[in-house]
């Protein structure tokens, strides 16, 4: 089954719910994905100055890993057009957000704020950064483990590892990653105490 087939199914399922969804639009699923690309590019360019309704917008600018990034949100209700030419139902907002180096594309069941968008987003990338970190700093996908609770345990175990240890590295400024900060941890037994006392 294609990305976009298996959208279209979870969609179904979240609308027969009485629920909402905010999708994330992948180049796998190339038509929409340009569709949309090109919608978007159109609405910022100079000739659809006055044409059409403009995008909504909000930004945000963050510091994080030593370099600032300004995020951009933009919206539209304008979705007839797309409801059109996409086997996806429900769609009521079509949003990007735009960095200095990608651009990332959405659909929502929901009417949705430039900002609302933004922070829905912002949380998306919250948890997918800590998959990734409980992937690559703990191995979690290589698990052996079969058993279900000892799965959730070891889950939320590493999960509050990661949260003591950033919370110690962001109070006092460090420029030691998590990595180093966890094996200075395993050697340096006054440092780990000195670790947990600050998240206590």
């Amino acid at each position: 089954m294609d990305a976009l087939n298996c959208q279209v199914q979870t969609v179904a399922l979240i609308l027969e719910k009485e629920a909402d969804y905010v999708l994330s639009v992948k180049k796998n699923q190339q038509s929409l994905y340009d569709d949309i690309a090109e919608m978007i590019d159109f609405k910022q360019s100079d000739i659809c100055e006055g044409k059409t309704a403009p995008l909504e917008q909000a930004s945000k600018t963050e510091k994080g890993h030593g370099r600032i990034e300004t995020y951009t949100a933009l919206i539209t209700h304008e979705t007839e057009w797309l409801q059109e030419r996409c086997k996806i139902t429900g769609i009521k907002t079509i949003g990007a957000i735009i960095t200095k180096s990608e651009a990332r594309y959405y659909i929502s069941s929901r009417v949705l704020t430039a900002n609302e968008l933004m922070t829905i987003t912002r949380q998306e990338w919250a948890v997918e950064s800590m998959h990734w970190q409980l992937d690559v700093i703990f191995g979690e996908d290589a698990t052996t483990l079969h058993e279900r609770n000892a799965q959730i345990t070891l889950n939320i175990l590493r999960k509050t590892v990661l949260n003591v240890i950033k919370s110690y590295r962001n109070k006092h400024g460090l420029k030691l990653n998590m990595t180093d900060i966890m094996r200075k941890c395993l050697h340096d037994f006054d440092f780990l105490l000195e670790v947990l006392k600050d998240f206590a």
